[in-house]
């Protein structure tokens, strides 16, 4: 909980946007719990693999959801439609390119 809202902060200072920020928190929330659902699903057991993987899980959900939020923020285009279609073009092609 002190982490996740450390990221909030972080990224409501970082995006320049308070609705943007919690957005962005929230989606790293789900993330992390998806992943602690499927590891729990799986029947994994708490070792030193799976408590790199809870930390690194996190630190990689700030860096897209940071880069695609500003990429959002920073169109020049009116309405959101618009804006969400050239962060696709724009950003979304640089960190998918990195998450692979």
């Amino acid at each position: 909980a002190l982490s996740l809202s450390f990221a909030a902060v972080v990224l409501v200072l970082f995006i320049g946007n308070i609705l943007l920020g919690l957005y962005c928190a929230l989606v790293i929330l789900c993330i992390v719990v998806a992943v602690l659902g499927i590891m729990v699903m799986m029947g994994w057991k708490l070792g030193i693999l799976e408590a790199i993987i809870l930390v690194m899980v996190p630190g990689l959900s700030v860096d897209y959801c940071a880069h695609l939020a500003e990429g959002y923020r920073a169109s020049i285009h009116p309405s959101r439609r618009s804006r969400v279609r050239d962060m696709l073009t724009t950003v979304a092609v640089s960190v998918l390119s990195g998450a692979v």
